[in-house]
């Protein structure tokens, strides 16, 4: 179990290393970094490069917020993914040569699948107030809000970071979330594998503080919330902290 968790440490500091690509020999497993020749470096795909613009994930979801339109742009649906939600359109609304009624899914990140009692009646007043009326659990152990108006977004998104959870991460080409045994036997196999989900969800984490402070000044409403950002990994320690990976030294 030890080399487990030595394993998934040096894992996370492979992620840490910032040089411009690594290559890694298998002649002695040395690694080395090399820098691409921008000459040669080929165009980035679609939604690379539109993350690559987009300001540590804010531009333009940021500008677009505040207009006056029931949607955004292609550009923002993109980013907004990595923020937890997808922008959809009620289908039995739809009616031809009409605009579509435009409306968006938000899910939480919920690691290892907790969900305390007091954040799920916070996600039940949500739904009720600013979705569809309904809750919906997903397979990866998280919770889909439905039906949220676009001027309702910031609004939902802040309620529930003061509630000690997030959405960040929840959507996009990244770790959606971490799963476990919901089964709350106190059986050491079971323990085990709270445990190492635990560690895995900090390993996937957003690890720039650049972008989860991003998060944080976009969508943080009220300020009686003031989450701290560990400058070390960038983690954002809140309620959720303590929920998720327990007490903290």
């Amino acid at each position: 179990m030890v080399f487990i968790v030595e394993l998934l440490i040096s894992l996370a500091l492979v992620q840490s290393l910032k040089p411009t690509a690594v290559r890694i020999l298998k002649s002695g497993m040395k690694m080395t970094s090399t820098v691409p020749n921008p000459a040669e470096a080929k165009p980035l795909p679609k939604v690379e490069g539109i993350k690559d613009r987009s300001n540590y994930l804010r531009t333009p979801l940021a500008e677009e917020l505040g207009n006056d339109e029931i949607f955004v742009s292609q550009d923002a649906v993109v980013v907004l993914k990595y923020h937890g939600s997808y922008m959809q359109d009620n289908r039995d609304n739809r009616k031809k040569d009409a605009e579509k009624d435009y409306q968006f899914m938000l899910r939480l990140k919920s690691p290892c699948g907790i969900i305390p009692p007091e954040l799920y009646l916070k996600l039940d007043d949500l739904a009720d107030r600013m979705g569809q009326g309904d809750l919906r659990a997903t397979t990866r152990q998280a919770f889909q809000i439905h039906g949220i108006l676009k001027g309702n977004l910031k609004t939902v998104i802040s309620t529930i970071m003061e509630a000690g959870s997030s959405t960040i991460g929840a959507c996009g080409d990244v770790s959606r979330n971490v799963m476990c045994s919901p089964a709350p036997f106190k059986k050491p196999e079971y323990e085990y594998a709270r445990q190492y989900s635990k560690v895995i969800t900090l390993l996937l984490r957003a690890l720039s503080p650049m972008v989860t402070s991003r998060f944080f000044r976009l969508w943080l409403i009220y300020s009686n919330l003031k989450p701290l950002l560990s400058p070390s990994c960038g983690l954002v320690r809140t309620r959720w902290w303590k929920w998720s990976t327990g007490p903290r030294n």
